[in-house]
């Protein structure tokens, strides 16, 4: 299936650039299987993968994390989608460096989920 969720992100940022990231959003899924299927709802994602971000001004991000993803979606109908994902969130980040730097964003993300 292929999963495009917009909503809100927290993401979790260890080191360099190992990112693990929940996000709770309203999704649209099509699945392509022996029937094709149009799932609208509400999706909560786990994304664990390599975040690249810039940061604009004080404390604004632009992250893409690109890794694999665990979506549900419950709408009309409830979809399980594992695969890879990418996402773009945008907003504030927050770090802090123990030995290595640790992040946490919230923002408003855009992923695409193909599985």
């Amino acid at each position: 299936s292929i999963c495009v969720t917009i909503g809100v992100s927290i993401c979790v940022t260890l080191g360099a650039s190992i990112s693990i990231c929940v996000t709770i959003g309203a999704s649209i899924c099509v699945t392509i299987g022996a029937s094709i299927c149009v799932t609208i709802g509400t999706s909560i994602c786990v994304t664990i993968g390599v975040s690249i971000c810039v940061t604009l001004g004080a404390s604004i991000s632009i992250c893409v994390t690109i890794g694999a993803s665990i979506c549900v979606t419950i709408g009309a109908s409830i979809c399980v989608t594992i695969g890879a994902s990418i996402c773009v969130t945008i907003g504030a980040s927050i770090c802090v460096t123990i030995g290595t730097s640790i992040c946490v964003t919230i923002g408003t993300s855009i992923c695409v989920t193909i599985g």
